[in-house]
C-alpha cells in the first residue's frame, strides 16, 4: 500500500526494512520525513543535516522563488527521499511528485541526462590501452543544472 501512495520510492528501502527486522534501529533509512523522529538522536541529526544540505544546496543554486500561488495554477505536492550511500554518507533529495503533472500543461517533454553504456566501455577502454589512471566523480547536485521552460508551483 505504501509503494502505491508514493509512487514507488524508496522501494529497496522499504522491502528491506520489512523483510529484516534489525535488532536496532541503526541501520534504518527513513521512508517518510516523520519516520526520523523516530530514530535514536545521533541517526536524527544525520538525517536533518542531510535535509538541511538539501535545502541549503537549492538555496544556493537559486532553484526557487518563495511566490504567492497565481489562481490559474495547479500545485504540485512534494516529498523527502532518503538513501544511504555505500560509504555511509545520509542522503536526502527534495523531490517533486511529478505523477501530477498533465503533459502539455505542466510540462512539455521528459528528460534525464544519463551516460550512455557505449560511452563508459569506450571510456575504461582508452584507460586501459594507454595505461591510465581513472578516479570517479559523484556531482551531488547535477541535477539543480537542468533549466525548465514551464513554472512549476510547489507546496
Amino acid at each position: 500500500m505504501r509503494l502505491v501512495k508514493e509512487g514507488g520510492t524508496n522501494l529497496m528501502s522499504l522491502l528491506l526494512n520489512q523483510a529484516i527486522k534489525p535488532s536496532s534501529s541503526e541501520f534504518l533509512i527513513p521512508v517518510h520525513y516523520k519516520d526520523i523522529a523516530r530514530l535514536p538522536v545521533q541517526q536524527q541529526k544525520a538525517w536533518n543535516n542531510a535535509c538541511h544540505n538539501e535545502l541549503g544546496a537549492l538555496h544556493k543554486r537559486q532553484v526557487y522563488d518563495l511566490v504567492k500561488l497565481p489562481s490559474n495554477c495547479k500545485v504540485i505536492r512534494n516529498r523527502w527521499v532518503f538513501a544511504e550511500k555505500s560509504n555511509l554518507w545520509k542522503h536526502a533529495r527534495l523531490v517533486a511528485k511529478g505523477f501530477s503533472q498533465i503533459e502539455s500543461i505542466n510540462y512539455e517533454e521528459i528528460f534525464s541526462p544519463v551516460i550512455h553504456y557505449e560511452t563508459v566501455h569506450l571510456m575504461f577502454s582508452l584507460v586501459a590501452l594507454e595505461g591510465m589512471y581513472m578516479t570517479g566523480l559523484d556531482v551531488r547536485t547535477a541535477f539543480l543544472y537542468g533549466k525548465l521552460k514551464e513554472e512549476i508551483y510547489i507546496k
